[in-house]
């Protein structure tokens, strides 16, 4: 298995990158085990192929999916995705989701409606929704995801600035693997409060 363009491996970095070491990054959880799945050739996939992997996840024992991908079409649902879902979340298994990077209202993509999965815009340095992030009352937390430093395997000092919610889903998901490393197994309506109750806000205006 190869990450042809980076990106899988950016994203880990961000969320269990080891620190300590000189290397220039640490992961928001270190000590998080990552469970790497391809679901990807290049930029594209297909539902099946999604469906196989977030299965695979579950029935190996992960506690969250990290989905730093989003769902390009409109509206209605695509059903055989939406159902691989959900066997996720009746497992207990927290699924993570990129808003994506359209600068629309992210309610045009159901993934979006979907009241138990976590979406994630990202933000700036200055704490602003990043260029290029969707946007609205949808989503349920923004973290940083603009000119993100983490991980990259192609490049000579082995790092590289990446934008986008993809990196912003990342560190939301460190930040739910440390949480549940430290409390346990949580319901996700409990985690997805957790995150609005300690989150600011900030204006969901187009900038």
């Amino acid at each position: 298995m190869s990450d042809e363009l980076g990106h899988g491996t950016h994203v880990a970095g961000i969320i269990a990158a080891v620190g300590n070491n000189n290397e220039g990054v640490i992961g928001v959880a270190p000590d998080a085990k990552i469970m790497p799945i391809k679901a990807f050739e290049k930029r594209t996939a297909n539902s099946n192929t999604l469906v196989k992997a977030i299965k695979y996840a579950v029935d190996k024992g992960a506690h969250i999916i990290n989905n730093s991908w989003s769902y390009d079409e409109r509206l209605p649902s695509d059903e055989t995705l939406r159902l691989a879902i959900n066997y996720a979340l009746e497992k207990g298994v927290i699924c993570v989701f990129a808003a994506g990077n359209k600068n629309e209202n992210v309610r045009n993509y159901w993934m979006a409606l979907e009241k138990d999965l976590i979406v994630v815009a990202a933000t700036d340095q200055l704490d602003r929704k990043a260029p290029g992030s969707n946007w609205g009352n949808e989503i349920t937390i923004t973290a940083p995801g603009f000119e993100i430093l983490s991980l990259d395997a192609a490049s000579k000092n082995g790092l590289i600035v990446q934008n986008g919610t993809s990196m912003a889903t990342a560190h939301v998901s460190g930040a739910i693997a440390l949480y549940l490393a430290k409390y346990g197994s949580t319901p996700v309506k409990d985690i997805k409060d957790l995150l609005k109750a300690t989150a600011d806000y900030i204006s969901t205006a187009v900038l």
